[in-house]
């Protein structure tokens, strides 16, 4: 267990450097359009490339905001229940996200097969690396939701 849970600190940690990486990505990107404005120059690829960024920045980061409790929550309704009945709940919850990012995780997989044929259209990439990003965004969610219900935070006592 102390090796699963080292493995999620680990890609926790690779997350947190992506997720910078790309917003510094995409601000450099964007002070470069805001510059090129007041000269002759003038960068095409840039509003794609930006885009770009932004959806990998979200696909890191979605995973980090579960292991911090960021997402939105109703706590004054957990407050409510007993220790144990708020363990059920909150299992209950887990399994359902899980689920749902199981099925997201499918579909975004058969979305990047489709994006391999198509190209962006500036950059020159292959769709699918961007829509990629949809994958991995649910697959990190649903990983560290995973590990929230191995967790001891919802023993059923």
């Amino acid at each position: 267990m102390k090796l699963i849970k080292s493995l999620f600190r680990v890609l926790d940690k690779i997350l947190s450097v992506l997720t910078i990486a790309f917003f510094t990505a995409l601000i450099l990107i964007v002070l470069l359009q805001i510059l090129t404005r007041f000269t002759p120059l003038s960068f095409v690829w840039t509003e794609e490339l930006t885009r770009y960024f932004f959806l990998y920045a979200i696909a890191a980061s979605a995973g980090l905001a579960v292991v911090r409790n960021e997402y939105m929550g109703i706590d004054f309704i957990l407050e409510l229940f007993s220790d144990k009945w708020k363990a059920i709940y909150l299992r209950g919850t887990y399994i359902v996200i899980i689920g749902m990012n199981l099925v997201i995780s499918y579909y975004a997989y058969e979305f990047v097969l489709l994006g391999q044929g198509q190209m962006t259209s500036t950059l020159g990439f292959h769709m699918g690396y961007i829509h990629l990003s949809i994958f991995l965004m649910s697959f990190f969610i649903m990983i560290f939701y995973i590990e929230k219900l191995l967790s001891k935070d919802v023993d059923l006592k």
